[in-house]
């Protein structure tokens, strides 16, 4: 295979993903407050951001030095981030309605450390995972758990892993997400838009700069509370009537 010219690295696609993010989120908050084109338009770009996370997270599990360490963090910002997420979402500061994405990759990383750890015979109990987030209603839920582990059977399939990966086991990898465009939400189906990205993974971390390696798990809950306060303060104050 050819390797491209141009290529990304880890930190380079955690910035897109988390531009793209961004800009899905801003779309959700003030849907009702922009024309519905631009709404669609930012909502399509956000669906390039999971599935790039989805792939770090795995590339990660790969290669980190210390996995109960990321278990860890993961955990922590998945509470931290439930506040700022319904408040965001809900538009109050507590709801069991549905949970933040950081819980979806904590319940991929739990399976994908028992399919790693234990014998083959048992490593079926990782589908409790996907089952969890879909009853407790995580973002993605059961698709996004299940998208977390066709991007782990893509990676222990090939020999360099991840690295400079091919479109047809990105597309193999994104199918649950192509199910649920069909099912629930037709949006879902410009995750194709982070095929193309990810096909220039070239297995580098990047330059992260000092304090870096955590900036991606603090900026979603500081972005959700922006964005959530933002709307309380914009609509309360009647400063921006809705359209």
């Amino acid at each position: 295979m050819n390797k491209p010219s141009f290529t990304l690295n880890q930190s380079q696609l955690k910035y897109i993903a988390v531009v793209c993010m961004f800009i899905d989120h801003v779309g959700y908050t003030f849907a009702n407050r922009m024309p519905h084109s631009l709404y669609m338009t930012m909502r399509c770009i956000g669906r390039t951001a999971f599935p790039i996370f989805a792939f770090m997270l795995v590339e990660g599990f790969f290669h980190t030095k210390n996995l109960k360490k990321h278990f860890i963090l993961l955990l922590i910002f998945s509470v931290l981030s439930e506040l700022p997420f319904d408040l965001m979402i809900s538009r109050k500061p507590f709801s069991l309605e549905y949970q933040n994405v950081m819980i979806t990759l904590l319940l991929g990383l739990a399976g994908m450390t028992i399919m790693t750890r234990l014998p083959t015979t048992l490593r079926f109990t990782a589908l409790i995972f996907p089952v969890i987030a879909e009853l407790i209603h995580t973002d993605y839920g059961a698709v996004g758990v299940l998208t977390i582990y066709l991007f782990y059977l893509e990676a222990i399939s090939r020999p360099e892993g991840l690295k400079h990966p091919e479109a047809t086991g990105l597309l193999i990898s994104l199918l649950p997400l192509f199910v649920h465009a069909v099912s629930v939400w037709r949006t879902e189906y410009a995750c194709l838009l982070s095929v193309p990205l990810l096909c220039l993974y070239n297995g580098q971390k990047g330059a992260q700069g000092k304090g870096g390696k955590y900036f991606f798990y603090f900026f979603y809950p500081a972005h959700l509370l922006l964005l959530g306060m933002s709307f309380q303060l914009l609509t309360s104050g009647h400063l921006w009537p809705q359209q």
